[in-house]
């Protein structure tokens, strides 16, 4: 007996699809319970990559400066000096083959398609978002480089000038409960953003492939609707000054006083990684944590009445946290099991 093909829907699928009225439940009346709340996605700023594989950003290291010349004397002259870094794009790729007996069983067969296209383009925000907080091209070379291989280390041989950005939450070196707080300035020059490959669409795209006969190794045949998925993606950051991370953030000590044995207050770190940018840079600045850490800075902010420091708004209908003047936005691809850096 031949083993069902676990890429593709089953009758079981379907039947889990179908209402009490034998037909198909609208898209719209689907429950979403997978669906990963990112607030900072649709916030993202786009912008096409200067090659056809990655974007190169360039950057001073050396200011020019001259000197104090006395009467008659000479005065050398001063030269600055620029620096180069790069960034890779990834190649997101997916298919949906569905049987198209199966598709036309449904009673509705766009629909169908249009219900497996969504779940597709849930799954890809959801791998995207993976990536763009821990993602690391130098480990997993088909993915693109992430904020956490970044802003990877405090202190010892894998800090890097980041280091300057990176706040300590009060979590143990190698500690496997806690989690980050991000500061983003999202902007083209001045912090972080989403690239793609030149000369194609900027975001998700779907290609229907329509009906396609496929063939097994045994020479059988069956015919299918077929669907591809793409999304030429990546993440660049031409200024590291403009993003900071609160890293080792023990999410089992946390308290609404905010006063742990780990060092626990929120908005004192909020604080002090929002002081760490530049005031004037141009692009949106967030904050960004996941549904733990945004539900006791909110009862950190309750118990102690922080009036100047905290207040709850509401943005194109929707209530925000806003921390220090900042929005704080939910991203819960953030996770509370990584592993604390170095202390010291």
């Amino acid at each position: 007996m031949a083993a069902l093909d676990s890429t593709m829907p089953t009758l079981l699928d379907l039947s889990k699809l179908t209402g009490p009225d034998g037909k198909l439940t609208p898209l719209s009346k689907i429950v979403p319970i997978l669906n990963k709340v990112d607030l900072l996605f649709p916030r993202i700023r786009w912008m096409p990559a200067n090659s056809r594989f990655s974007h190169r950003s360039t950057y001073d290291t050396e200011l020019p400066e001259g000197d104090f010349a006395g009467v008659n004397g000479f005065t050398l002259p001063s030269v600055g000096t620029t620096a180069q870094s790069e960034d890779g794009l990834a190649d997101y790729q997916d298919y949906s083959k569905v049987d198209i007996r199966l598709a036309e069983a449904s009673g509705n067969v766009a629909e169908y398609r249009r219900i497996h296209d969504s779940k597709h383009m849930q799954g890809a925000v959801h791998k995207f978002m993976r990536t763009w907080f821990y993602g690391n091209s130098k480990t997993v070379r088909k993915e693109f480089t992430g904020l956490s291989a970044r802003y990877a280390a405090k202190f010892g041989a894998g800090s890097t000038q980041t280091a300057e950005n990176i706040i300590l939450g009060g979590g143990l070196q190698n500690q496997n409960d806690c989690t980050s707080i991000w500061v983003l300035n999202l902007g083209e020059m001045a912090g972080v953003a989403g690239i793609y490959q030149p000369n194609t669409m900027a975001g998700f795209q779907i290609t229907d492939r329509d009906r396609y006969t496929e063939q097994n190794s045994s020479g059988a045949m069956r015919e299918t609707f077929l669907t591809h998925y793409r999304w030429s993606c990546g993440q660049t950051l031409p200024d590291w000054r403009g993003c900071a991370r609160i890293a080792n953030i023990d999410v089992g000590q946390l308290t609404a006083a905010g006063t742990g044995a780990n060092d626990t207050d929120l908005l004192a770190k909020i604080r002090l990684a929002v002081d760490m940018l530049n005031p004037s840079v141009d692009g949106e600045t967030f904050i960004c944590g996941n549904r733990e850490v945004m539900q006791w800075v909110n009862q950190q902010a309750l118990k102690t009445a922080r009036g100047t420091t905290i207040t709850f708004e509401t943005m194109g209908g929707k209530a925000l946290t806003m921390v220090c003047g900042l929005p704080f936005l939910r991203c819960d691809s953030i996770t509370s099991a990584e592993t604390g850096m170095a202390t010291s």
